[in-house]
């Protein structure tokens, strides 16, 4: 039998591999409402590019803790992945 792992490391992998898809798939709907929103000259413009950078960063930066990337890099050397 192999090593057991924590039904709780199991769900927290899932829901990380969840998020990360999720904000995978909405960021390039958020770049074209932020580029909308420029060129517009709306004011939601300068939020809107915030937060395309922030989703980028969550999906990308795997050494700042507590970004979705980083906890994936964490459990996948927890649970022996990498």
């Amino acid at each position: 039998m192999g090593t057991k792992v924590p039904i709780d490391l199991l769900r927290l992998r899932s829901a990380t591999a969840a998020y990360l898809a999720i904000l995978r798939d909405s960021l390039p709907a958020l770049d074209g409402l932020a580029q909308a929103a420029s060129a517009y000259a709306i004011e939601t413009a300068e939020p809107m590019a915030e937060l395309c950078e922030s989703v980028r960063a969550a999906l990308n930066v795997d050494d700042a803790p507590g970004t979705p990337a980083a906890i994936r890099t964490a459990l996948a050397r927890l649970l022996g992945e990498t």
